[in-house]
């Protein structure tokens, strides 16, 4: 499964977000791309304020918004 989380430099809730996506999802068959949103105009429009966003790579109209959690991310996996 392959996941995104959308986030940007020296954010500190961003890297919260990944290490618990890392410890969630540890043992199981996945990938996290880290995208900053500050090299694209259009992710920066859309995600802005609200990262650390976590997406499906090949459905990212399934997304969590922060603040999520375990149970959060276990939820938005278990259809993929």
């Amino acid at each position: 499964m392959n996941l995104i989380l959308y986030s940007s430099a020296n954010c500190e809730l961003c890297a919260k977000a990944e290490q618990l996506v890392h410890r969630t999802l540890e043992g199981t068959d996945y990938q996290l791309a880290d995208v900053d949103i500050t090299r694209s105009f259009e992710l920066k429009k859309q995600y802005g304020l609200k990262i650390p966003v976590l997406a499906i790579a090949d459905d990212e109209a399934r997304v969590l918004y922060w603040p999520f959690d375990a149970q959060h991310i276990l939820e938005l996996v278990a259809n993929s």
